[in-house]
């Protein structure tokens, strides 16, 4: 009897534990027949529960942006306001990069037209006799704005136009400063030809008379000493660089001290340098050289002995002396 008691309690309590148990549910997911599986599909992933995991359900998005809300207290406990919600704003590379290029545009575009980086006038130094007003029209700075100045441009303007500078620089600052200085030639002798007159300074550069003074050695030229002067009205071809050479200009120099006062030098291509004798005759010593003096002694002798025979000549060349001459027409 009491052992039978015994194992009615332990089945009891068996009984119990196995009413008591949870239990799982499982289901299963069949494919139905014929149907081919996917193969982007992943498996089923079972719970506990039942039903599946949150890791096989997926996720969609949303295009709900986050809004940041602001509460602000009124001093008591409790109490507070909120004020309305803003949404975050997120800002990408291309519009970044769009909206500095349109600043930068836009600050480009302030400083071009701005009046403060437009030049009103250009500073000029070391003008002689060339005026200013000039200088600008040449150049062409005065209300243009400081980025559109070219330096080595209005250089070669400038050297093109004013061949009496034997240098010019150009010196650009902000907000608009333009300076030019210039160094002018020194003319030192008077060229006229073909009813042109040029100034010529040592260097033997020819350039257009301007201003004063004019130099007091002045040369008539009969001839041109270069060949394409005298078939051309052209001053271009005219003031090139030299026009004449610097042994030239030293012989004219040194022939002007030699020559009666106020008496203009004679330049012809075949008898060289002279001058036109106030007795009514041209005498040529042809060029330049340490014979002067003998040549001028010999100058007095012939006209000594054309006075003598009452010759009046119309040239006188002594440009060799072992072969002096005159001729009574020219």
């Amino acid at each position: 009897m009491k052992q039978s008691k015994q194992s009615s309690n332990r089945a009891e309590e068996i009984r119990r534990k196995r009413t008591t148990r949870p239990r799982t549910k499982t289901r299963t997911v069949r494919s139905t027949r014929g149907s081919k599986p996917s193969s982007s599909a992943q498996p089923p992933i079972l719970g506990r529960f039942g039903g599946p995991s949150e890791f096989n359900r997926k996720r969609r998005p949303t295009n709900k942006r986050v809004k940041r809300r602001f509460d602000i207290s009124l001093g008591a406990t409790g109490a507070e306001m909120r004020l309305p919600s803003l949404p975050v704003v997120h800002l990408g590379w291309r519009l970044v990069s769009g909206l500095i290029v349109a600043g930068l545009l836009f600050c480009i575009y302030t400083v071009w037209t701005s009046p403060l980086y437009r030049v009103n006038f250009a500073e000029v130094v070391g003008l002689e006799r060339v005026t200013v007003e000039e200088i600008h029209s040449v150049a062409g700075v005065v209300d243009k704005p400081i980025f559109a100045i070219e330096p080595s441009k209005i250089q070669q303007d400038l050297e093109e136009s004013f061949p009496e500078f034997s240098s010019i620089y150009i010196k650009v600052g902000l907000p608009a400063q333009v300076t030019i200085v210039v160094e002018e030639r020194q003319p030192v002798l008077v060229w006229r030809e073909a009813e042109r007159t040029f100034w010529v300074d040592q260097e033997g550069v020819a350039f257009p008379a301007r201003g004063e003074p004019a130099p007091e050695i002045v040369v008539e030229a009969l001839d041109s000493p270069i060949q394409t002067i005298a078939d051309s009205n052209l001053v271009e071809e005219i003031i090139q660089s030299p026009f004449l050479s610097t042994e030239m200009v030293s012989a004219i120099v040194s022939m002007s001290t030699k020559s009666p006062e106020n008496t203009p030098l004679v330049y012809m291509k075949d008898h060289g340098l002279g001058w036109r004798d106030g007795r009514g005759w041209d005498v040529f010593f042809g060029r330049y050289d340490e014979e002067i003096e003998m040549k001028l002694n010999l100058y007095e002798s012939i006209i000594e002995y054309l006075s003598e025979k009452q010759i009046h000549p119309a040239l006188i060349s002594v440009e060799y002396l072992h072969a002096p001459y005159y001729r009574l027409e020219n």
